[in-house]
């Protein structure tokens, strides 16, 4: 990302189909949902349905998130899903720490308790950014610009940075 771009190219960048970030995040993601999976097995096994149900949702969003990664174009609703699930456990992490087990609300509390402020800021911060992704398929509510202003803005950045390498020219010659 290139500065002064816009921090949604993050979106672009992250489910955009990057090799790199593919081969970085996708084993893991991979790893992931194959020991959640096998984690649910041995919870439905021990007839713990609800931590068997836990892991098996985490399963599922590991495995969207592999597939989001391998082909984001192709699996736009994978990238979607994993988005949807981090606003919903925001947006449950407000509610858990806001009405179903009431804390005082500290406005500049430690950081790493779970108050209902920190819940509101990790909201605002990232479960709406990734609400925006669900609902408009990428992290800004700005449409994105057509093929002839991209080309139009490359061509006045690239100008812009040539005539800053250039340096001072001399007058009189």
């Amino acid at each position: 990302m290139k500065q002064g771009e816009p921090a949604g190219k993050f979106g672009d960048v992250l489910l955009g189909g990057s090799r790199f970030v593919f081969w970085t995040l996708g084993p893991v993601a991979l790893c992931l949902a194959l020991f959640m999976a096998l984690m649910a097995y041995v919870r439905f096994a021990a007839n713990d349905l609800q931590t068997g149900f836990l892991f098996l949702g985490c399963s599922l969003i590991a495995s969207c998130l592999f597939l989001a990664l391998l082909n984001g174009p192709r699996f736009w609703w994978a990238g979607r899903f994993v988005m949807l699930s981090v606003f919903s456990a925001y947006s449950w992490y407000l509610l858990d720490t806001w009405l179903i087990h009431p804390k005082p609300i500290e406005i500049g509390g430690p950081r790493n308790s779970a108050t209902p402020w920190n819940a509101l800021c990790g909201l605002v911060i990232i479960g709406f950014p990734c609400l925006c992704y669900t609902l408009r398929g990428r992290f800004t509510w700005r449409e994105p610009a057509t093929d002839q202003e991209a080309m139009e803005s490359d061509t006045l950045e690239s100008h812009d940075h040539a005539a800053s390498q250039e340096g001072p020219k001399e007058l009189g010659r």
